[in-house]
């Protein structure tokens, strides 16, 4: 039996939008001639970690010791590697106003960060969450899609364990060993899935200017301690 024209349009319209999609989200090619950059600020001493036996990755879940302010804020920060110094205490992020627990696994990616979210036993209750969209998917993620869709199962896991209402998050930190443009299809991705999901997302990538290499370690790829990590909190 012959095909129906409508057929055969749709046949031709899901070619092109292929054909677009592709173009639009393939990272092979972007920035041929892209050469990584080195930082040049400073990384704090690395701190032993338990490995945690969701992951096999060093884990940390750092919760004030002390008891709870009534006129202050709790706010969970979960992230990778970029909370280390947070975790650590090198960076102190607490004030009068508000105590910050934070939930790092450096190195992790979305899928994984999903995992420990949900085994995570966090004895205080948040006032908010902040989840940081995972840099990491740029090396384990093939295409942003994929980045994604690990990126929005991470976001239902959080969901799954407080209020909706509670959850922000935010872009991803950027990387000096990454294409720009690779890096924004990522970013725009993370945020187009937080918006699916009605989970407000904000930008800080305007606060960590690829051209300041001092806001950068050695690698290109972990932010520098200390004052750097301010950028963050104070959003």
């Amino acid at each position: 039996m012959p095909k129906l024209k409508s057929h055969r349009r749709s046949e031709a319209a899901r070619s092109r939008i292929q054909a677009v999609v592709g173009g639009r989200v393939g990272t092979r090619d972007v920035s041929c001639d892209f050469v990584p950059q080195r930082g040049s600020g400073f990384r704090h001493k690395v701190n032993e970690w338990p490995v945690s036996e969701v992951t096999n990755k060093f884990h940390k879940l750092v919760i004030p010791d002390k008891p709870p302010r009534a006129d202050a804020y709790f706010v969970l920060l979960i992230g990778d590697s970029h909370l280390r110094s947070f975790a650590d205490g090198i960076v102190p992020v607490s004030d009068k106003h508000l105590d910050f627990g934070i939930m790092c696994t450096p190195g992790a990616s979305a899928a994984q960060l999903r995992r420990e979210v949900l085994h995570a036993v966090v004895p205080r209750e948040p006032d908010a969450v902040c989840v940081m969209a995972p840099s990491n998917n740029l090396t384990t993620s093939v295409e942003p899609e994929e980045a994604g869709h690990e990126f929005e199962k991470y976001l239902i896991a959080v969901c799954s364990q407080w209020p909706k209402s509670k959850i922000f998050c935010t872009g991803m930190v950027p990387r000096l060993t990454e294409p720009s443009d690779k890096q924004t299809l990522f970013q725009h991705e993370f945020h187009r899935r937080s918006s699916k999901l009605g989970i407000p997302c904000y930008s800080i990538s305007d606060k960590l200017p690829l051209s300041h290499l001092d806001l950068w370690c050695r690698d290109g790829v972990s932010i520098s301690s200390f004052d750097i990590l301010h950028y963050y909190i104070s959003m």
